[in-house]
């Protein structure tokens, strides 16, 4: 029922008890009617696009709300992660003046749910109410690529390799603080350097360069504040911060906030906003009534209710992390297993950054969301192994290396010395090219020596061989035996236990059992048929098969999320380390497939792997599903 233009929602839901997605994008009504009360087995609704609507009331067991009055929900509370602020005669706070004004969120892995157009209605509807809007920085205005703060302090030990850095850095602030408890409320950076001592003083500037590169615009919230400038309207920041109030106002400048009007922040007031006084300095200063203020942030505390108790008015803005927690339990299930993984910690918050952006489609999102790590992951660590050989030329082979190559390059970029190649070796050329019938073998290898000189091979000694799974090896052993002169070293992301003897080949996992199944050939085959075999130098595919046309289909949009999720991480870091390892990407591999939503399995339904080699008998990918 997308795009029908529809006034209002017929109250008949109760008809139909076993629907599971309701599609209302682009229609002008303003309510859902009470009959969705009816619908158990909802798990999502889609609304983009209804510029009318004003509310929703949901109570069954996936969609929660509240339509308390002054009432702004704790996130671990389990209600919802969007709350449209009070707005009483005295000004003291703002709220959607709807007559449901409640929003809703899902467990499902359907980022589209999280009423981001909604909070941003609502809050342009305060702004145009006050004259003087300020702001929150992190979190609110800026984000940075780690799930906790103090995780880029854990992204410096490893990137400069120095042993008990995290640990120093925050045992340091803490007594830093401590020690100032009785004279002011916050500390400045400098005062934190002076404590920490002489072999990590130099890390200061490191840490500030780190921060200044990896700190980046909130999209959604870049328009809030693009909005308030646009209506003329005075822009404050007031935040707790022991950066410099210089170093924040580059900050902030560098992503684009380059109207601001005063900047309020704790390092040099020595106060902090959860105390109150930082927002009087700020009303002194401006010598403007509190009620003419509107302060955006995301501290229940210090954003909301403290600056309410003074008479300034608040809008909460959850996290990002929040909001991708909400939108997909089984995320922070999985961040409460890896807390202290620094990879965890960069590739959730990339995960929750790239989900306030518009939804695409399922198999675009699943690329992003768990394909582009798991490639991401194990192409840095192939970049990795390949210097440390000294290897510079790759072969990709087809059909899984198709988005690997691409991801690699990306890595290595334009200037990049590797030189890769995406190369078919069947199976059928493969066994003929080391059949023991020497006749047999001579004409395979004839035939595919013919496919090779299309390929610039003869200008290195070394050569990598990459594929994802090999129990048998016979790319690698077929290459072995046709390029004797060539030092040939296998990269896999798994490899069976049978190794051959003579054949150097090294797996990204090292624990050698199939945890994560054919799903990760998903993630990584070409939206191609199988190759039949090889004629005149040119690769023969086999028909398509309906199971080889559904995947076919899908997989554009399922690369093409996973290779964007690899140019976020390239534009957000400039060194890119191996965080990502084999056993954090299969837990998290894991954690989907463990723990399906309806929308995944019915994303999945129709999906199917070959069960044999020759991909003459096919069963459903993810059968334990059904």
């Amino acid at each position: 029922m997308n795009y029908c233009g529809f006034s209002k929602i017929p109250n008949k839901f109760d008809k139909i008890s076993n629907l599971t997605t309701i599609r209302l994008s682009g229609n002008k009504f303003e309510y859902l009617p009470n009959s969705i009360y009816e619908l158990k087995n909802l798990t999502t609704i889609e609304l983009n696009e209804n510029p009318n609507f004003k509310g929703m009331v949901f109570k069954n067991s996936i969609i929660e709300s509240t339509n308390e009055e002054d009432h702004l929900p704790e996130l671990n509370e389990g209600q919802n992660t969007i709350h449209e602020n009070d707005n009483s005669k005295n000004g003291n706070h703002y709220e959607d003046n709807s007559d449901n004004p409640t929003t809703t969120t899902t467990s499902t892995a359907n980022p589209n749910y999280k009423n981001i157009d909604i909070l941003s209605f609502n809050l342009k509807k305060a702004i145009d109410e006050h004259d003087v809007i300020s702001f929150d920085i992190f979190d609110t205005l800026l984000v940075r690529p780690y799930m906790k703060p103090t995780d880029l302090f854990r992204h410096l030990e490893q990137l400069y390799n120095v042993t008990g850095f995290f640990e120093k850095r925050t045992k340091v602030e803490r007594e830093v603080r401590r020690m100032n408890y009785n004279i002011k409320d916050d500390i400045t950076l400098d005062e934190i350097y002076e404590q920490i001592g002489s072999e990590y003083q130099w890390l200061k500037e490191k840490e500030l360069s780190l921060e200044y590169q990896v700190s980046s615009a909130r999209i959604y919230m870049k328009d809030i504040y693009d909005y308030a400038c646009q209506k003329n309207k005075k822009i404050i920041i007031i935040s707790d911060s022991n950066l410099s109030k210089s170093f924040l106002i580059d900050l902030l400048k560098k992503n684009g906030y380059t109207k601001i009007d005063h900047l309020f922040v704790s390092s040099e007031y020595g106060q902090i906003k959860g105390s109150g006084i930082l927002y009087n300095k700020a009303v002194e200063a401006l010598q403007v009534s509190e009620k003419v203020i509107l302060h955006i942030g995301n501290n229940m505390y210090s954003d909301i209710n403290r600056p309410r108790k003074l008479g300034i008015s608040a809008f909460y803005v959850p996290k990002i992390s929040e909001v991708l927690f909400k939108t997909d339990t089984r995320m922070e299930t999985f961040y409460n297993n890896h807390k202290e993984d620094l990879g965890t910690s960069i590739m959730l918050s990339l995960l929750a950054y790239h989900s306030e952006f518009s939804y695409q489609n399922y198999w675009y999102e699943l690329g992003y969301n768990f394909a582009g790590p798991v490639i991401f992951g194990f192409m840095q660590w192939l970049d990795l192994q390949m210097k440390k050989d000294e290897i510079n030329q790759a072969f990709f082979i087809g059909r899984d290396g198709y988005t690997l190559e691409k991801v690699f390059k990306l890595i290595n970029g334009n200037d990049s010395e590797v030189q890769t190649h995406y190369v078919y070796l069947p199976r059928n050329i493969a066994h003929g090219c080391l059949n023991d019938d020497l006749e047999i073998a001579e004409k395979s290898q004839m035939e595919y020596r013919r496919y090779l000189e299309q390929f610039d091979i003869h200008n290195y000694k070394k050569l990598a061989v990459i594929d994802s799974v090999t129990y048998w090896y016979s790319s690698q052993r077929t290459l072995v035996r046709l390029l004797p002169d060539k030092l040939i070293k296998g990269y896999y992301w798994i490899y069976g236990s049978t190794l051959y003897e003579g054949l150097n080949c090294e797996a990204f996992q090292k624990d050698q059992k199939h945890i994560i199944g054919e799903i990760i050939e998903l993630f990584m085959t070409a939206p191609t048929p199988p190759i039949k075999t090889i004629v005149n130098g040119q690769p023969v595919f086999e028909e398509i098969t309906d199971a080889e046309r559904v995947r076919i289909e899908l997989y554009p949009d399922l690369s093409k999320g996973a290779v964007d999720f690899a140019q976020d991480y390239i534009k957000k870091f400039k060194q890119l380390n191996g965080y990502f390892s084999s056993e954090m990407l299969v837990d998290w591999v894991k954690g989907f497939i463990q723990r399906p939503t309806e929308i995944d399995k019915i994303s999945f339904f129709n999906i199917e792997h070959a069960a044999d080699e020759n991909h003459t008998s096919y069963q459903k990918l993810m059968y334990k599903w059904y």
